[in-house]
Order: structure tokens, then sequence, then C-alpha cells
């Protein structure tokens, strides 16, 4: 199946057009997926927490979040920063991790079984035909989700 990926960059405030989200969620055939992914460096904007009030473009991209969180069916995914502010605006919490401070280093996040039976995931049958117990990440973070919002679910 063809895939078509579209980059915006939020700390530009560039989005995607709300009439093309709507366009391609009312297609069945559609595996639609918003993956937003922020690195925090200089180059995205990303210099600081989600909860910074000193980043001016934020409470854009959470009311953005919201709109299509609240307006469409359109599944959408948050890898390290991208999962944070998720969260944060759609009613969960992110905080310093005091207890382990800046973290650099590759995990393993285990996956639940559950997470194999979501149709973006079963769309990529090469990897559930492996049915891995985990995944590696590289990551690096100061910060993280303390409280899931109210409809989220943790699958790994």
């Amino acid at each position: 199946q063809d895939e078509t990926w579209h980059c915006f960059k939020a700390s530009f405030e560039e989005y995607p057009d709300l009439a093309l989200l709507e366009k391609l969620e009312g297609n069945e055939s559609s595996s639609m997926l918003i993956i937003i992914l922020l690195l925090r460096d200089n180059h995205t904007g990303a210099v600081g927490s989600c909860y910074s009030p000193d980043i001016k473009w934020i409470p854009k991209l959470e009311e953005f979040i919201r709109h299509i969180y609240n307006n469409t069916n359109t599944r959408y995914l948050g890898l390290c920063y991208g999962a944070q502010i998720l969260a944060q605006a759609l009613g969960g919490k992110v905080e310093k991790n005091v207890e382990v401070g800046f973290r650099a280093a590759t995990e393993h996040i285990t996956l639940d079984d559950e997470f194999f039976e979501l149709p973006f995931v079963k769309a990529h049958k090469s990897f559930c035909a492996r049915r891995p117990k985990s995944v590696c990440f590289v990551k690096s973070h100061n910060d993280h989700v303390t409280k899931l919002p109210k409809d989220a679910k943790l699958y790994g």
C-alpha cells in the first residue's frame, strides 16, 4: 500500500489543511496517521519544556491538537516531545523528571498485545508478523508524562 507523508513545522506555525484532514478521514481505505515528532533542538524551536511559558507557538499547537481530537477521526501518535505535547494538550500532565533528571539513552519499550490489533499497526504486515516483544528507541529528555489524558491508552 502506498503511503504519503507530509511534514509540518509547528514551531513555524505550519499545519496541515483541515479540509485535507476531513477529506482523508472520510476515506475508509485510508490509514491516516499524523505523527507528531518534535526534536529538542534549535532547528525545531523546541528548546524547552512543552509547559514552558516562553515557547510562544505551543498554545497554537495545543489548539490544533484539540481541534483534530474533537472534530475529526484522525489517528495520531506522539513520540518524545510529541507525546508530551499531545498529553498536555488533551488534559494530561507533563512534569520535570526530578528522580532521574536529564536522560539520554536507548530504551526497550515492551509492547502490549493490544498494540498489534490497532488498524494502523496491522497495516504493517511484516512488523506484525514478527510481533516483537519490544522495540528499542533512542531518547533524550528531562520531562515525562505523569498523567495520561482521559481517553488515552498506553500500549507500551
